[in-house]
């Protein structure tokens, strides 16, 4: 996978949701993995368990970061897209379109909410929401494999 791609996974609480949203990444060989707003036992827990996979793996970059905020502003991707439900917009993932600009070598954010609902729209006006052509939300996990999927193996 290319190094200008970076996988959030934002404001999650439940330790098997990090853990799974890292394997999925790292499956798929993310070479920058972000956490941002932990909470409680997925904070303590999920993000060492998923820094020791990450390393394991031979990924060293995984990073942790307090807040949306911080990400923006340390990543500075040059694109960024929050993977929402289709409720919230009318956009829909387009791979050709993520790959074209990963392949100019900018970077692009895709951020995943760790919650079954969406972002504030506060946070969602930061970039493009965007979301996949099914009848309703899968959540992180299965939205990130059909998107690196989409990404990695189909184009």
């Amino acid at each position: 996978m290319k190094s200008n791609l970076y996988v959030l996974l934002h404001s999650v609480s439940s330790v098997r949701i990090v853990i799974e949203f890292t394997r999925i990444a790292l499956g798929f060989d993310v070479k920058n993995l972000i956490i941002s707003k932990a909470e409680g036992s997925a904070a303590m827990t999920g993000v060492p368990t998923a820094q020791r996979a990450a390393y394991k793996k031979g990924a060293n970059n995984l990073f942790y970061f307090k807040d949306l905020t911080d990400v923006i502003e340390l990543i500075n991707p040059d694109s960024m897209f929050f993977i929402v439900p289709s409720k919230y917009t009318k956009d829909i993932f387009d791979a050709k379109k993520v790959k074209n600009i990963l392949d100019k070598n900018s970077k692009v954010l895709l951020a995943f909410n760790g919650h079954k609902s969406s972002f504030p729209k506060r946070e969602m006006d930061l970039g493009e929401p965007i979301s996949l052509d099914l009848p309703s939300y899968i959540g992180p996990l299965g939205s990130l494999a059909i998107i690196l999927n989409d990404l990695v193996v189909k184009h």
